[in-house]
């Protein structure tokens, strides 16, 4: 019976302590490694249009929040010749939802500490996805998906435009 008490003590702490983390990871600054985080709000805003996303070619992991999303998750970043993508599993993370409303929005990267204001739009060319696919193995070591497959979604720069007065 002492047994089945420490037991419940021990599986407490932990669901208290993964609770905790996750709440305190929504008041910070982007995630908290995996765990989804708190809107961007630090970094420059790049303000300028991106017309070669191969700078960020080499780039492990991006933060990624949708506008009208008050949370931000880390994510992988594909370039290829030139344009960047975002793969997004449909099965893992379990209860992962964000890529149901990605389609067509407005988002903002955070890439190497920078801000970019961009549009995500799902990409379906499959030629060209599976050049992704190619490209995601040999950067991770795995195709991204999992059991659902993956949806992809292109990056396009909508940098904030100067005002000019005249």
């Amino acid at each position: 019976m002492k047994i089945l008490k420490v037991a419940a003590v021990l599986v407490a702490v932990l669901v208290l302590t993964v609770g905790t983390a996750f709440v305190a990871a929504r008041f910070n600054d982007g995630p908290v490694g995996m765990l989804p985080g708190g809107p961007l709000r630090s970094g420059p805003i790049v303000p300028y249009f991106i017309i070669a996303w191969s700078f960020a070619r080499n780039v492990e992991t991006i933060e990624m929040q949708l506008a009208d999303d008050d949370t931000s998750r880390t994510t992988w970043f594909i370039e290829h010749e030139g344009r960047g993508f975002i793969p997004a599993s449909v099965s893992f993370p379990p209860g992962k939802n964000w890529y149901l409303r990605a389609d067509g929005s407005k988002a903002w990267l955070r890439i190497e500490g920078k801000r970019h204001e961009v549009r995500l739009d799902r990409f379906e060319d499959t030629a060209v996805i599976a050049e992704l696919g190619k490209k995601v193995e040999r950067k991770y070591g795995r195709a991204p998906g999992g059991s659902g497959g993956a949806w992809w979604f292109e990056v396009e720069s909508i940098a904030p435009m100067p005002t000019v007065d005249f």
